[in-house]
């Protein structure tokens, strides 16, 4: 297809002269002329590259004539100071993005320093506060048993760190039971006595245990010799004096001695824990005992196990007293 210059009108052929302008515009080699002088292919193309049919127009009506390849070279050298600037600015850019990076990473740096002097303030106080309840315990001449502290004095079990357990200082008011573990075999049998004891109560007086455990006589090997002690909390402290299978012997008979002894010791925590509670109770309501004896009298009856005459004569005892 035949193109025109937008100019003259005149046809423009494949093979003629001529400049495309950015916005698709033709104009013949005898049109351009008027306008541009020392010149060639290169300047021609770089200027129809970079402007539009109306940039053409202006220089054309007004009669002006430009040097092309002053033009470009002035082109080159403003679109050079314009990447200059963009470099520079990018520059600028960059230098403030990384000094801005550089105070963020410093920030966090001082923020992580002040964590971990928290967490070392924290790790000293704790280290002091244990040196100094290790020390306590000490001079309070404490009972040792297994890895267990009793400190007669304060009335409190020092517990030690270990792998799953936390330092604790538990006070005696918080057992509230515990099991004795004995268990034993023989060379052709094997068997095992457990024994649970649960609250102030059943658990009867002081030393109620004692005695109570076989002393290894029903075997000749000591295989678990412990207690567990229940707290308040729903959580147990452990104290073992044989943990793996152990023949008779002075071994065994120095295990059941501590065994016995923080037996007595628990009995004795038990009772006065249970002495306290009872207090309480009396205190808050002295009529609770009696009505309870009454009604266990009355359940009596209902049994046919004493007659109504027992049951009146009875509860007249208990209400005179």
């Amino acid at each position: 297809m035949v193109k025109k210059c937008e100019v003259c009108g005149n046809n423009v052929g494949v093979l003629d002269q001529k400049i495309k302008t950015k916005d698709k515009k033709y104009v013949c080699e005898n049109c351009y002329d008027k306008v541009f002088e020392n010149y060639n292919i290169l300047d021609l193309t770089n200027w129809e590259q970079a402007h539009n049919f109306d940039d053409f127009m202006g220089l054309f009506n007004d009669g002006i004539t430009i040097d092309l390849k002053k033009e470009n070279k002035k082109g080159k050298e403003s679109s050079k100071k314009e990447r200059a600037n963009k470099e520079a600015i990018m520059l600028e850019e960059n230098q403030v993005k990384r000094e801005a990076f550089k105070e963020k990473r410093k920030d966090e740096k001082a923020e992580r320093q002040i964590k971990k002097d928290e967490i070392r303030k924290q790790k000293e106080i704790k280290k002091d506060h244990i040196k100094s309840t290790k020390e306590k315990f000490k001079n309070h001449d404490a009972l040792l048993f297994d890895r267990l502290s009793f400190d007669p004095v304060d009335k409190e079990i020092m517990q030690p760190k270990t792998f799953t357990k936390p330092f604790e200082v538990i006070p005696y008011s918080d057992i509230v039971g515990y099991t004795p573990i004995e268990r034993g075999h023989s060379k052709n049998k094997k068997h095992g006595i457990t024994r649970a004891v649960v609250g102030g109560v059943l658990a009867g007086g002081v030393g109620s245990i004692v005695g109570a455990g076989t002393g290894g006589k029903q075997f000749e090997y000591t295989d678990k010799l412990g207690v567990n002690i229940a707290l308040k909390d729903g959580n147990f402290l452990e104290a073992y004096f044989i943990k793996q299978e152990t023949k008779q012997g002075m071994m065994v008979k120095a295990a059941y001695d501590n065994f016995y002894r923080i037996c007595s010791l628990l009995d004795g925590i038990i009772a006065e824990n249970g002495h306290e509670t009872s207090q309480k109770v009396e205190m808050t309501n002295p009529n609770d005992n009696l009505a309870k004896q009454i009604r266990d009298l009355k359940e009596l009856v209902d049994d046919e196990i004493i007659t109504q005459e027992e049951f009146e004569a009875k509860k007249k005892q208990l209400l005179e007293a």
